[in-house]
């Protein structure tokens, strides 16, 4: 455990991103490198993005590939981005927005879906992300677009309205690993202006269930990275059944939502596997619609 701890505990590149962030995206680059097929997720383009500031927090994952908590990490990061991907090539949005996005590639990865991506996120993680896409090489392409935001007080909804996205389109949110470092009423807030996209708008998103939902994996690995990440600024504050999650979604004007486990998030066949990735009880994950 100690090799964990020293990853999480560890500094983060410059002033961003933040080390959840970097977290994420490490997990993502190296599940195509340690695990077995077949792939929950394939993005090479986390690591490129990565680069130097990705090398150590992948290599903690080469050197203990079944480690449980780094193993829980790969499966939560790439099982909440399959959703999305899924959701994606199912509805062919108009508009795919990334909410919080970090260091998702999705506005890279996905240029020749036709639709516009639009990130939403602090602007310090924005510039270095795109002086990282620029030391890799990596091309933005015209599809992507970027709009600096702070989810704790901006509208998601108005920044949206002034780049052009409106009711007219057809709009899939991507909202992931963010909900949890949310106050319960900033989550509440959030879910009812994004709500206001109008009919059409269709909804991603991850939510930590409370402590009595989660199982005994879950558990461990909340025993180890809540504590961690609060006593490094990053605290969880919103957890919640699924429940009062529904009730919470019905009540913010997403009329139809379904809740799945990461098991049935990534569908029976990815876990046929031969090495130790399980799915875990620790998160649900949500794709829900306005009407």
């Amino acid at each position: 455990m100690n090799a964990v701890t020293d990853l999480l505990e560890a500094d983060p590149p410059g002033t961003a991103p933040s080390r959840t962030a970097l977290m994420s995206a490490a997990a993502r680059a190296a599940h195509r490198l340690v695990d077995d097929a077949p792939l929950l997720l394939d993005d090479p383009m986390s690591e490129q993005l990565l680069g130097e500031a990705g090398t150590e927090a992948i290599g903690y994952h080469r050197l203990l590939p079944h480690e449980p908590v780094l193993a829980a990490a790969r499966v939560s990061a790439c099982v909440r981005q399959h959703l999305v991907e899924a959701v994606l090539a199912e509805e062919a949005p108009d508009v795919l927005v990334l909410l919080g996005a970090g260091l998702d590639t999705s506005g890279v990865r996905h240029a020749s879906t036709g639709a516009t991506v639009v990130e939403l996120d602090l602007p310090t993680t924005q510039r270095w992300k795109r002086d990282a896409l620029a030391r890799a090489g990596v091309e933005v392409p015209p599809s992507l677009r970027w709009i600096p935001a702070d989810l704790r007080t901006d509208d998601p909804v108005a920044l949206l309205r002034t780049a052009g996205v409106g009711p007219e389109h057809r709009t899939l949110v991507s909202w992931l690993g963010v909900s949890m470092y949310l106050t319960a009423r900033d989550v509440s807030r959030t879910l009812a202006r994004l709500a206001a996209l109008g009919p059409g708008t269709a909804l991603v998103m991850d939510s930590l269930l409370d402590p009595g939902s989660r199982d005994d994996a879950g558990r461990r690995y909340a025993e180890t990275v809540s504590a961690m990440a609060g006593s490094t600024g990053e605290p969880w504050l919103w957890t919640t059944s699924t429940e009062d999650l529904g009730t919470l979604l019905r009540g913010a004007g997403w009329r139809r939502a379904t809740l799945l486990t990461e098991r049935e998030a990534a569908g029976a066949g990815a876990w046929a596997r031969t090495d130790t990735l399980v799915p875990g009880t620790l998160s649900t994950l949500t794709v829900a619609t306005v009407a």
